[in-house]
């Protein structure tokens, strides 16, 4: 199953009298102060990001890399005067073949935080920004340290964002004009103008205890798990936003199967979570953009596992 959204937008000048020119003095004017907030800065652009993990201690020399990931996390993104400053970390885990002949597979991961800035003219700290950000690349590269020993993994991510920045104008309008002199006849168009009215950020953490299915019994190691996040409901509410949807969990773990030593564990974990906003009108249009921040899974005893995250 495949769900498409599609959302298409377009800016559309409309000249608006603020002004009326009365040589005679004869014209009486209403004027009206609108809060708009207008597009600004509109980028897109990629971002790439190298940082460098080191093995620990107790991890064997690498031999060959089998399989990895980087996943991005805790995203932060600050507004500045002409260019854009954006924090993360990496979250980088990787599956090797080591040295050590006793055990065949080992694993390393590590959180390694990254910094970036992207020119953005006429960008200004006091902008709104509403961005999307993902990943649309990634590789994995075992290095040499100073040793000459495989113990580095150089961890690269390309990050793809589509950014509009709004800054909040005051724009004085005349709304009415008539004359005690002439019949005067306006003419009035609508348009739709777009207002800021709150951007929030929200973390809705979730605990779940999830058995294992019957195949995959047997579990000795959870190794590392990662998720997707799913929305599938948003509703406008009188305390604010409710948001449901889905985490698509899944967890690489070691079997005690010697036919079988690795393998992936699936599981949904559904999630709601009510996004403060105060009362918005109701036909506000609103957007929810959901990031996985972190995501851990233990063994509980037996076939459980506790998997936490934070959304």
């Amino acid at each position: 199953v495949v769900n498409v959204k599609v959302h298409a937008s377009a800016v559309e000048e409309i000249p608006v009298v603020s002004e009326i020119s009365d040589t005679e003095k004869h014209l009486c004017l209403q004027r009206r102060t609108l809060d708009v907030s207008g597009i600004a800065v509109r980028k897109k652009d990629t971002i790439r990001i190298r940082e460098e993990m080191t093995l620990p201690g107790n991890k064997a020399n690498m031999l060959e890399l089998i399989w990895g990931e980087v996943q991005n996390r805790r995203v932060d993104i600050r507004p500045q005067d002409d260019k854009l400053l954006l924090r993360g970390e990496a979250s980088v885990f990787c599956l090797y073949s080591g040295e050590n002949e006793e055990n065949p597979f080992e694993y390393a991961e590590a959180d390694l935080p990254w910094q970036a800035e992207l020119p953005c003219s006429g960008m200004r700290e006091d902008m709104i920004v509403n961005s999307h950000l993902h990943k649309i690349a990634q590789s994995l590269e075992m290095k040499a340290d100073m040793d000459g020993e495989m113990r580095l993994v150089m961890a690269e991510m390309v990050l793809e964002i589509d950014l509009e920045a709004y800054e909040e104008k005051k724009l004085q309008t005349v709304s009415d004009v008539y004359s005690l002199k002439r019949q005067l006849v306006p003419v009035y168009q609508e348009a739709a103008m777009r207002r800021v009215c709150i951007r929030n950020q929200t973390e809705c953490k979730l605990y779940e205890k999830v058995r294992m299915p019957g195949e995959h019994a047997g579990v000795l190691q959870l190794c590392h798990p990662w998720a997707e996040i799913r929305m599938d409901r948003l509703e406008l509410t009188e305390e604010g936003i409710r948001a449901e949807g889905v985490a698509d969990v899944h967890i690489l773990y070691v079997n005690e199967d010697d036919h079988l030593p690795l393998d992936i564990a699936g599981v949904m974990i559904p999630f709601a979570c009510m996004i403060e906003t105060g009362v918005l009108p109701k036909d506000v249009c609103f957007e929810v953009q959901p990031y996985l921040d972190q995501i851990s899974a233990v063994m509980a005893g037996g076939d459980t596992a506790e998997v936490k995250m934070t959304v």
